[in-house]
């Protein structure tokens, strides 16, 4: 079995994550720096997380990293709109 993945982030790249306070979305203003890739397959469905330098080390699916503030904050009007 051959599995390609391209991944959005490498490790070592400084991405923004957004923060659920109190039912609204914000953007962290502070950079985190990915730590490690993680690769998960279930069945034909490939899955990846970051995991993140700060203090707890959660995972963080793509759709919830960004590589800028700005692209953060946009998305977190989009989903407070919502």
């Amino acid at each position: 079995m051959k599995i390609e993945v391209e991944t959005k982030f490498n490790v070592g790249d400084f991405v923004y994550i957004p923060e659920l306070y109190h039912h609204e979305w914000f953007a962290l203003k502070r950079p985190f720096e990915i730590y490690k890739i993680i690769i998960n397959t279930y069945g034909n469905t490939v899955y990846i997380y970051y995991e993140l330098l700060d203090e707890t080390l959660i995972e963080y699916k793509e759709d919830f990293i960004f590589a800028s503030y700005e692209e953060c904050e946009k998305w977190c009007r989009e989903q407070n709109s919502k």
